[in-house]
Protein backbone atom coordinates (compact mmCIF):
# COMPACT_ATOMS: atom_id res chain seq x y z
CA UNK A 1 0.00 0.00 0.00
CA UNK A 2 1.34 3.17 -1.15
CA UNK A 3 1.36 6.02 1.60
CA UNK A 4 -1.57 8.08 1.57
CA UNK A 5 -2.26 12.05 1.21
CA UNK A 6 -3.18 13.67 4.32
CA UNK A 7 -6.60 14.29 4.21
CA UNK A 8 -7.04 17.95 4.66
CA UNK A 9 -10.77 19.75 5.20
CA UNK A 10 -11.22 23.38 4.45
CA UNK A 11 -14.94 24.00 5.36
CA UNK A 12 -16.14 26.99 7.54
CA UNK A 13 -15.18 26.43 11.27
CA UNK A 14 -14.40 22.47 10.32
CA UNK A 15 -11.22 20.77 10.19
CA UNK A 16 -10.40 16.93 10.19
CA UNK A 17 -7.64 14.66 11.89
CA UNK A 18 -6.98 11.14 11.96
CA UNK A 19 -7.53 9.66 15.58
CA UNK A 20 -5.62 6.98 17.23
CA UNK A 21 -6.57 4.64 20.33
CA UNK A 22 -4.35 6.28 22.56
CA UNK A 23 -5.14 9.64 22.86
CA UNK A 24 -8.67 10.21 21.42
CA UNK A 25 -10.68 7.25 22.74
CA UNK A 26 -12.68 9.28 25.49
CA UNK A 27 -13.42 11.92 22.78
CA UNK A 28 -14.35 9.48 20.24
CA UNK A 29 -16.68 7.70 23.13
CA UNK A 30 -18.39 10.80 24.33
CA UNK A 31 -19.25 11.64 20.45
CA UNK A 32 -20.61 7.92 19.82
CA UNK A 33 -22.58 8.68 23.41
CA UNK A 34 -23.98 11.64 22.03
CA UNK A 35 -25.25 9.72 18.77
CA UNK A 36 -27.17 7.00 20.88
CA UNK A 37 -29.71 6.93 18.27
CA UNK A 38 -27.40 5.62 15.34
CA UNK A 39 -27.04 2.21 17.93
CA UNK A 40 -30.81 1.96 18.60
CA UNK A 41 -31.56 2.17 15.30
CA UNK A 42 -28.76 -0.08 13.74
CA UNK A 43 -27.73 -2.06 16.26
CA UNK A 44 -30.78 -2.23 18.35
CA UNK A 45 -29.57 -0.80 21.92
CA UNK A 46 -27.84 2.06 23.38
CA UNK A 47 -24.30 2.86 23.11
CA UNK A 48 -22.09 0.54 24.30
CA UNK A 49 -19.47 1.42 26.71
CA UNK A 50 -16.58 0.25 24.24
CA UNK A 51 -17.91 2.01 21.07
CA UNK A 52 -15.31 3.90 20.83
CA UNK A 53 -12.65 0.84 21.20
CA UNK A 54 -14.57 -1.17 18.71
CA UNK A 55 -14.08 1.31 16.33
CA UNK A 56 -10.30 0.76 16.56
CA UNK A 57 -10.20 -2.81 16.47
CA UNK A 58 -13.43 -4.21 14.46
CA UNK A 59 -11.95 -5.63 11.59
CA UNK A 60 -13.38 -8.38 9.04
CA UNK A 61 -11.43 -11.45 8.89
CA UNK A 62 -8.41 -10.64 7.03
CA UNK A 63 -7.33 -7.43 7.76
CA UNK A 64 -5.89 -6.10 10.50
CA UNK A 65 -6.36 -2.90 12.57
CA UNK A 66 -4.03 -0.70 11.05
CA UNK A 67 -5.50 -1.12 8.13
CA UNK A 68 -8.54 1.02 9.25
CA UNK A 69 -8.42 5.35 9.44
CA UNK A 70 -10.49 6.93 12.20
CA UNK A 71 -10.95 10.79 10.92
CA UNK A 72 -12.37 12.83 13.24
CA UNK A 73 -14.32 15.57 11.97
CA UNK A 74 -13.60 18.57 14.52
CA UNK A 75 -15.93 22.19 14.51
CA UNK A 76 -13.59 24.71 15.88
CA UNK A 77 -14.64 27.75 18.03
CA UNK A 78 -11.91 30.75 18.76
CA UNK A 79 -8.99 28.17 20.79
CA UNK A 80 -10.97 25.36 21.32
CA UNK A 81 -12.30 22.65 19.01
CA UNK A 82 -14.71 19.72 19.84
CA UNK A 83 -14.88 15.79 17.56
CA UNK A 84 -18.77 16.25 16.03
CA UNK A 85 -18.17 13.33 13.26
CA UNK A 86 -16.13 10.58 12.46
CA UNK A 87 -15.52 8.43 9.56
CA UNK A 88 -14.29 4.81 10.20
CA UNK A 89 -12.70 3.50 7.12
CA UNK A 90 -11.05 0.17 5.63
CA UNK A 91 -8.21 0.63 3.13
CA UNK A 92 -8.01 -1.93 0.51
CA UNK A 93 -11.22 -3.89 1.11
CA UNK A 94 -12.82 -5.99 0.25
CA UNK A 95 -10.07 -5.61 -3.01
CA UNK A 96 -6.82 -3.53 -3.69
CA UNK A 97 -7.89 0.20 -4.42
CA UNK A 98 -11.30 0.09 -2.97
CA UNK A 99 -11.42 2.03 0.21
CA UNK A 100 -14.71 0.85 2.79
CA UNK A 101 -16.64 3.59 4.87
CA UNK A 102 -17.65 1.54 7.71
CA UNK A 103 -19.52 5.07 9.55
CA UNK A 104 -20.11 8.56 9.00
CA UNK A 105 -21.53 9.80 11.87
CA UNK A 106 -21.98 13.18 13.21
CA UNK A 107 -23.36 14.21 16.21
CA UNK A 108 -27.40 15.15 16.10
CA UNK A 109 -27.17 19.01 16.84
CA UNK A 110 -24.90 19.32 13.89
CA UNK A 111 -26.93 17.32 11.64
CA UNK A 112 -29.27 18.57 8.13
CA UNK A 113 -26.59 21.32 7.54
CA UNK A 114 -24.99 19.59 4.79
CA UNK A 115 -21.59 19.39 6.44
CA UNK A 116 -21.94 15.70 5.68
CA UNK A 117 -22.06 16.11 1.98
CA UNK A 118 -19.13 18.58 2.05
CA UNK A 119 -16.69 16.36 4.00
CA UNK A 120 -17.98 13.13 1.56
CA UNK A 121 -17.23 15.26 -1.44
CA UNK A 122 -13.47 16.45 0.05
CA UNK A 123 -13.87 12.65 0.74
CA UNK A 124 -13.83 11.20 -2.55
CA UNK A 125 -11.79 14.00 -4.24
CA UNK A 126 -9.08 12.85 -2.04
CA UNK A 127 -9.59 8.84 -2.40
CA UNK A 128 -9.39 9.42 -6.10
CA UNK A 129 -6.16 11.39 -5.33
CA UNK A 130 -4.82 8.38 -3.63
CA UNK A 131 -5.52 6.31 -6.54
CA UNK A 132 -8.64 4.62 -5.12
CA UNK A 133 -10.55 3.25 -7.92
CA UNK A 134 -14.35 2.72 -5.61
CA UNK A 135 -15.90 3.61 -2.66
CA UNK A 136 -17.78 1.17 -0.57
CA UNK A 137 -20.49 1.35 1.93
CA UNK A 138 -22.67 -1.14 3.47
CA UNK A 139 -26.64 0.46 4.78
CA UNK A 140 -28.69 -1.03 7.11
CA UNK A 141 -32.40 -1.37 5.80
CA UNK A 142 -33.69 0.62 8.08
CA UNK A 143 -31.56 3.62 8.23
CA UNK A 144 -33.73 5.44 5.24
CA UNK A 145 -31.95 8.88 5.91
CA UNK A 146 -28.74 7.62 5.12
CA UNK A 147 -30.07 5.36 2.09
CA UNK A 148 -31.31 8.79 1.08
CA UNK A 149 -28.02 10.27 1.74
CA UNK A 150 -25.63 8.15 0.08
CA UNK A 151 -27.62 7.45 -2.90
CA UNK A 152 -27.71 11.08 -3.24
CA UNK A 153 -23.79 11.41 -3.29
CA UNK A 154 -23.68 9.15 -6.44
CA UNK A 155 -23.48 5.62 -4.22
CA UNK A 156 -25.37 2.86 -6.13
CA UNK A 157 -26.77 -0.33 -4.89
CA UNK A 158 -24.68 -3.62 -5.88
CA UNK A 159 -25.89 -5.95 -3.55
CA UNK A 160 -28.68 -7.24 -1.02
CA UNK A 161 -27.49 -8.96 2.05
CA UNK A 162 -30.56 -10.77 3.90
CA UNK A 163 -29.81 -11.90 7.45
CA UNK A 164 -27.44 -9.70 8.03
CA UNK A 165 -26.66 -10.03 12.30
CA UNK A 166 -25.36 -6.27 13.64
CA UNK A 167 -25.57 -6.04 17.62
CA UNK A 168 -28.68 -7.39 18.80
CA UNK A 169 -30.57 -7.40 15.72
CA UNK A 170 -30.77 -9.51 12.43
CA UNK A 171 -31.72 -7.15 9.13
CA UNK A 172 -30.85 -6.58 5.84
CA UNK A 173 -27.61 -4.76 4.07
CA UNK A 174 -27.38 -2.75 1.36
CA UNK A 175 -24.01 -2.98 -0.81
CA UNK A 176 -23.44 0.49 -2.27
CA UNK A 177 -20.55 1.32 -4.18
CA UNK A 178 -19.16 4.74 -5.43
CA UNK A 179 -16.88 4.95 -8.91
CA UNK A 180 -13.84 7.28 -8.53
Amino acid sequence: MKKQEKFVLNIDNYSIAQLDADNNIEELQRLCEACTDYYELCEGCTTPSNASEELFTDVPPGKKPEDKRILGIYECKDESKELIGVIDMLIDFPKENTWYIGLLMIKPSIRNNKLGERVLHQYKEWASRNGVKELNVGVLEENEKAFRFWSRMGFEVVKKIDNFEIGNKVTTVFSMRYEC
